[in-house]
């Protein structure tokens, strides 16, 4: 299907999908922590050439995850345990927090 150009989209590497972070992720940190980092990737890309610091409410990240903000700190200190994510939250999920990815990810698959 072709895409329409002036529609705005959420793009993410297809590798971490085959590198099977998905279930990973839920067995190492939590249910909904795969919807959870695959918002946070796809806000980096947005925002970044390379992984680097952005900004993003915790409010944002659980509406475009599907989760509760509550789920959001629990899965990004999960990411935090797993050497995967830097971050700052404020105490009012609709504030800005800040988060950076720690690269390069160890796949958990090997090649």
């Amino acid at each position: 299907m072709p895409r329409i150009l002036d529609e705005p989209v959420a793009e993410s590497p297809l590798w971490l999908e085959v590198a099977g972070y998905p279930a990973y992720l839920t067995e190492r940190i939590r249910q909904g922590a795969w919807p959870v980092f695959k918002k946070l990737v796809e806000l980096d890309c947005a925002r970044n050439a390379r992984p680097d610091m952005f900004t993003a409410s915790v409010s944002e990240v659980a509406a475009g995850s599907g989760v509760e903000a509550k789920v959001v700190e629990r899965v990004v200190t999960g990411l935090r345990k797993e050497r995967m994510l830097r971050f700052y939250l404020p105490e009012d999920p609709g504030e800005e927090a800040m988060f950076q990815f720690l690269v390069p990810f160890r796949p958990p698959i090997e090649p």
